[in-house]
């Protein structure tokens, strides 16, 4: 179970952002994503997620070598 699944399971779907990687925020009303959605998660960079303006952020990091490797597995 990925992380994602595992804090998803908490909230009705329809209060989860269907948006899940960076490019996806582009053209958003980050406003209006609030308003709408309880819970995101995905991969963003800091910018973006400085834009939504959001209280609270969870941030896994993995091993670097770690991260690597399952490139290649």
């Amino acid at each position: 179970m990925s992380f994602h699944q595992a804090m998803a399971s908490n909230f009705l779907q329809a209060d989860i952002s269907p948006l899940r990687h960076d490019s996806q925020y582009k053209d958003v009303n980050f406003l209006e994503l609030l308003d709408t959605h309880s819970f995101s998660s995905g991969h963003i960079n800091f910018d973006t997620f400085q834009k939504l303006q959001v209280e609270k952020l969870v941030s896994i990091v993995r091993d670097p070598i770690e991260r690597v490797v399952s490139v290649y597995n």
